[in-house]
């Protein structure tokens, strides 16, 4: 099959640009990958981390969980940056792991965290830094230093932690408790 750059490229006449953008996109249908898009067009078309995740401070994040067949993130900042299958499930822990290379105020993003099913509810952002970078960067730029909180314990408030195989990172995580 061939590249969606070729095919954006031959059927690239300005008239069918303008008249027939529907046209473009059901013809990038069949592409293997994601259409390609000029610089502008992709920071234009693009929703920042900090967007997708209006609500995290009270962890009410909007479209942060998967759903259809296949199950597929429902937030479009996946869908326009092509990260609709994660990079890793835990299926003991029912948690599907998106592998990314963002920032989140400041903070290098590689992972993103959300439910693999209806039965759990986790979501968050893992950082490459350790916890207490995270903690004040996290405390300069939002005035919250994200620590355990009888918030964060009822699900209502994310808790920065340290992820416990590698204390050179950390993660802002929203965990809903059982029951």
């Amino acid at each position: 099959m061939e590249s969606c750059a070729k095919a954006v490229s031959r059927f690239s006449v300005p008239l069918a640009r303008r008249v027939l953008p529907s046209l473009m996109g059901a013809l990038l249908l069949g592409c293997s990958g994601a259409a390609q898009q000029g610089p502008a067009d992709a920071a234009a078309d693009h929703v920042s981390l900090e967007e997708a995740l209006q609500g995290f401070s009270n962890c009410r994040l909007h479209g942060f969980y998967r759903e259809g067949d296949p199950l597929e993130p429902v937030n479009p900042y996946f869908r326009q940056r092509g990260l609709l299958i994660p990079c890793e499930v835990d299926d003991a822990a029912e948690i599907a792991y998106f592998c990314v290379k963002d920032s989140f105020h400041g903070l290098p993003v590689d992972r993103i965290e959300m439910p693999s099913s209806t039965a759990t509810f986790a979501q968050g952002l893992h950082f490459t830094v350790p916890l207490e970078q995270a903690r004040a960067v996290l405390l300069r730029t939002l005035g919250s230093d994200f620590a355990r909180s009888a918030a964060s314990d009822e699900g209502n408030a994310p808790e920065l932690m340290e992820i416990p195989e590698d204390p050179q990172r950390s993660a802002l995580l929203c965990i809903q408790p059982f029951g």
